[in-house]
């Protein structure tokens, strides 16, 4: 038995850790292709074009109504 939860735990922290590394690439993915955009839309500054998309969405979303709004935008 124990045994057996030994080699359960060394399957879980296994995939855990090729659960990282996924997720790692995704990020660096999206990073990438961030960047890409960021230069093709003529931005010399990535963050400059990420504020101004996370602008965009933001307005977007207010302009589609409370109902589109998340529950944490409800405060505001």
């Amino acid at each position: 038995m124990v045994k057996q939860s030994e080699k359960l735990a060394e399957k879980i922290a296994a995939l855990n850790e090729k659960l990282k590394a996924a997720k790692a690439a995704e990020v660096a993915a999206a990073d990438a292709e961030l960047v890409r955009l960021a230069h093709r839309a003529g931005f010399a500054k990535v963050r400059d074009f990420a504020r101004q998309a996370a602008g965009q969405a933001v307005r977007r979303q207010s302009a589609a109504g409370p109902a589109a709004e998340s529950p944490l935008q409800w405060n505001r």
